[in-house]
């Protein structure tokens, strides 16, 4: 079974050319039925993105409209 992670912030390097953390949480659906997610968010290094990316695991940005977490697009690595 894979896990949903929503992204809610990122912060870029000094540069702002690359993304170095990010503010993220395990997602899963409200248990009372009304539709919408819920997570806790922590801060932590990207490279546990890619790592969660790389075993299957969806990963998604997460916006807050009217009190409710909706997922946005889903995050996907870029290698140049």
């Amino acid at each position: 079974m894979t896990s949903v992670h929503l992204i809610e912030a990122v912060r870029f390097n000094e540069a702002g050319d690359r993304v170095e953390m990010v503010r993220w949480g395990r997602g899963h659906r409200k248990g009372n039925g009304s539709p919408g997610w819920e997570a806790v968010m922590v801060e932590q290094d990207v490279n546990l993105v890619v790592d969660a990316l790389h075993f299957g695991d969806e990963v998604a940005t997460a916006f807050k409209v009217g009190g409710e977490i909706v997922l946005g697009p889903r995050v996907h690595v870029v290698i140049h």
